[in-house]
């Protein structure tokens, strides 16, 4: 204990850093769990779509969805998603992963399908700018 103690002292800035880092690392996890379960990259949303005939939701405006979206995706707005539930319930059993620009609105669609029931639901990972800062393809 004696050394931990000078260690602290002795590198009070790395020591400070080390429990700064560490706090926003739990906080990050436990936001994600809170928000919206679990987040995917592209490459394992493609996987994902690909392997286990996930569907990709978009919840993007209209007008952004027709400029690009994941190909075979479904198009539910973020603003009519409340009202449009009903459209999802031929999906309930198959793994959902919704998608919004950049990826920091979709949780709450994902909070919304879990309160419906759905079990596997997720986050693409930075948005469909993620999608395409991976070079993935798009549908027009």
């Amino acid at each position: 204990m004696e050394q931990i103690t000078e260690f602290i002292t002795n590198h009070l800035v790395l020591s400070t850093l080390f429990v700064v880092l560490s706090g926003l690392l739990i906080r990050s996890m436990l936001t994600d769990l809170k928000q919206g379960g679990t987040s995917l990259e592209a490459s394992g949303a493609t996987l994902m779509l690909n392997r286990e005939n996930a569907v990709m939701l978009d919840i993007r405006t209209a007008a952004d969805f027709s400029e690009g979206h994941v190909i075979n995706a479904i198009n539910i707005p973020f603003s009519e998603f409340d009202r449009r539930t009903a459209d999802l319930e031929k999906l309930r059993d198959r793994p959902v992963i919704v998608c919004c620009k950049t990826g920091t609105s979709a949780s709450q669609s994902v909070a919304s399908l879990k309160k419906l029931g759905f079990e596997k639901t997720y986050r693409l990972k930075g948005g469909i700018e993620g999608w395409k800062q991976s070079n993935l393809p798009l549908a027009t």
